[in-house]
């Protein structure tokens, strides 16, 4: 099936219950669209659509998604999309509901991920956030609840376990652009414990109105020299991301709306 230049379309697939004029195709034995071969699905103002209907492809070997882009929507996206996206490469969500499952997913082949609007106080579990071995980019942007990006697994069977919860692990991972902007009430990247988080291909850090934070992780954070941009409106190059933001908390100013704009023109 292909489908184009339809200004006046409100219907693929219906129950056929409506009066069905020009404006309106309504294919009732249809239950399922395929598109094996999809690399790049955007989609905006669509509240209404049932992505349910849409395969894109059989399993994880077939499915060829690459890019994903969810905009103003509070669409879900399906399990089954969610079980078949390990090729996924960019995920952008803006005013999307980062819904529990998303905080359980392992995205093994993600690079960019892009955040804006999440009413989420946390993004990611550890145990989730250290299997994207591939993520080079990283923004989060007009989150206002967001307190953390990631946080602790719950060990609630580590004494039964015989796990020893003061144990430190080195948290190795190839992120090499974080952009935090608009966070208010944002207070650390990560405020677990028991996790060192090693950054070595770290070299641009923005962090733009986040009056809140506080630190960067609670245990250091290994990076090379960083350039850092912050509501003081320069670059720094900075060697400890924890040291600095402890050092430089200030108030947001004014023009943080238009700062990200400006630094790239």
């Amino acid at each position: 099936m292909h489908v184009c230049h339809c200004m006046m379309m409100r219907e693929i697939i219906g129950a056929g219950e409506e009066e069905i004029t020009e404006a309106i195709i309504v294919f009732p034995e249809l239950t399922v669209v395929e598109f094996p071969n999809l690399v790049k699905f955007e989609l905006t103002f669509c509240d209404e659509i049932n992505l349910d209907t849409i395969e894109l492809g059989r399993d994880d070997s077939t499915c060829q998604l690459r890019y994903l882009a969810i905009g103003d929507s509070e669409i879900q996206i399906p399990s089954k999309w969610q079980l078949r996206s390990h090729n996924l490469e960019t995920l952008k969500l803006a005013d999307y509901l980062w819904c529990h499952e998303l905080q359980f997913l392992c995205f093994k082949s993600l690079k960019v991920l892009r955040v804006h609007g999440s009413k989420c106080s946390t993004l990611f579990k550890v145990s989730v956030f250290r299997s994207l071995q591939q993520l080079r980019l990283l923004e989060i942007t007009n989150c206002q609840v967001l307190e953390e990006i990631v946080e602790e697994d719950v060990r609630s069977d580590a004494a039964a376990s015989g796990m020893d919860n003061n144990t430190i692990t080195l948290l190795q991972l190839q992120l090499e652009s974080i952009t935090f902007q608009n966070l208010i009430n944002l207070k650390s990247f990560s405020s677990t414990a028991s996790y060192i988080f090693n950054m070595p291909k770290l070299h641009e850090f923005i962090m733009l109105g986040c009056p809140q934070m506080q630190t960067f992780t609670s245990l250091k954070t290994c990076t090379g020299e960083v350039s850092v941009y912050t509501d003081s409106h320069t670059w720094e190059d900075i060697s400890d991301l924890n040291e600095f933001i402890s050092q430089n908390r200030k108030r947001p100013s004014a023009s943080d709306n238009a700062a990200l704009q400006e630094i790239w023109q």
